[in-house]
């Protein structure tokens, strides 16, 4: 084992650690069963500092699914009774109308979030169910999902968007990544290429600015990456 994974071992652990005395001081003190935790993560992890998203392609800053695919407990002793699995689609823009929707709100949406909070109790959407979201609009790297699939483009140039790199996975069958499907549904890679031209025409810009050069994405093909700085 490396360095770092021992290190980042040792920091589960601690998080691990303090996580149950969170956990005893609910209980001690009569919250427990009226709280609900969650437990998420907005990225895949880092190998270079010790993470591992085995069998997954890809890590933190890369829009494969070792890189944006993550796994979420919810302990909700009021609402959910037993261990169960939900394995439907779920987007972090989705938290916010959800949250909302656990503290007793009335709501299907919220911007681009959609309430999940009944298909997470019961595992049946009271309204709408997500089957689209998107990985990245900005340029060079473009994906999107759409039902099962999920497609990449790497665009050959940042200001033009007609020629380029594209990958087509059923996510569904094959969470890897390993057999690209583009040259087997070309009608399909032109409508989600079609989506994603029309979506990155009202996109609005990062708000993320760059503070040093050197950490520029065009640098990274065009992923917001670190390590670049000392």
């Amino acid at each position: 084992m490396s360095r770092w994974r021992q290190v980042y071992c040792g920091m589960l652990a601690a998080m691990d650690e303090s996580f149950g005395l969170l956990m005893e001081y609910l209980k001690d003190s009569g919250y427990y069963n009226n709280t609900i935790v969650i437990f998420s993560s907005d990225n895949g992890g880092d190998p270079k500092a010790g993470a591992s998203n085995f069998p997954l392609k890809g890590q933190k800053s890369t829009i494969w699914e070792g890189g944006t695919r993550t796994t979420t407990f919810i302990h909700a002793p009021k609402s959910i009774k037993g261990f169960v699995y939900r394995r439907e689609l779920f987007h972090v823009v989705d938290w916010h109308a959800t949250i909302l929707g656990m503290a007793g709100l009335t709501l299907d949406i919220y911007g681009d979030g959609i309430n999940q909070w009944d298909l997470i109790k019961t595992g049946i959407p009271k309204s709408q169910e997500r089957t689209k979201f998107v990985y990245s609009l900005d340029p060079p790297i473009f994906a999107i999902r759409h039902n099962n699939y999920k497609l990449i483009y790497e665009s050959s140039n940042e200001f033009y968007l007609g020629d380029g790199k594209v990958w087509l996975y059923q996510i569904s069958t094959d969470p890897y990544e390993s057999m690209n499907l583009s040259r087997k549904h070309p009608k399909l890679v032109k409508e989600l290429l079609r989506k994603i031209f029309e979506y990155q025409r009202f996109a609005r810009k990062p708000v993320r600015t760059i503070i040093d050069e050197a950490g520029n994405p065009r640098n990274f093909n065009g992923v917001y990456a670190s390590g670049w700085c000392e």
